[in-house]
């Protein structure tokens, strides 16, 4: 062996999370592990839950969450669409505030003058459905072949 190139070598103490203590050797004095001989499920025959110390919660608070460009799309896209059902409802909303407005100023003016004759409030303006032409049907070629031929020349059933 070559001097002065080795590291130390310890009588090093091990302390496992359960509690469990041992001796051995190492290059370090004093070890931590997270699981030993005694706790682990292998050598003891008992289940048990391992703790991994939230790893997941580790690599999300080292790398911060990662989104891939599909679901950024597709939270854009929900995110329109909130948006868009907001705007609607603003609408509504303010038609009916406009419409309720409109009802309390007829009923306010039918008050004041009730010798004049109260005239109905105009329906408010919706859009009419075009009517849609009746579509041309194509007669049937087998009525047509049976029409047109005399009762002489068709076949008997």
């Amino acid at each position: 062996m070559k001097e002065k190139i080795h590291p130390k070598w310890f009588e090093a103490t091990v302390v496992c999370s359960c509690g469990n203590t041992f001796v051995t050797g190492s290059t370090r004095e004093k070890l931590h592990v997270e699981i030993c001989s005694a706790c682990h499920p292998f050598f003891t025959g008992n289940q048990k839950f391992v703790d991994t110390e939230g790893r997941v919660e580790k690599f999300v608070t080292k790398y911060g969450t990662v989104t891939s460009k599909k679901s950024k799309k597709d939270l854009a896209k929900a995110e329109r669409a909130k948006a868009e059902a907001e705007a609607k409802a603003a609408e509504e909303a303010k038609a009916q505030a406009e419409q309720a407005a409109a009802e309390q100023a007829a009923a306010a003016s039918a008050k004041a003058a009730p010798t004049e004759e109260r005239a109905e409030p105009a329906p408010a303006a919706a859009k009419r459905k075009r009517a849609s032409k009746p579509r041309a049907r194509k007669p049937k070629a087998a009525a047509t072949a049976t029409a047109e031929t005399p009762a002489a020349e068709q076949p008997a059933p």
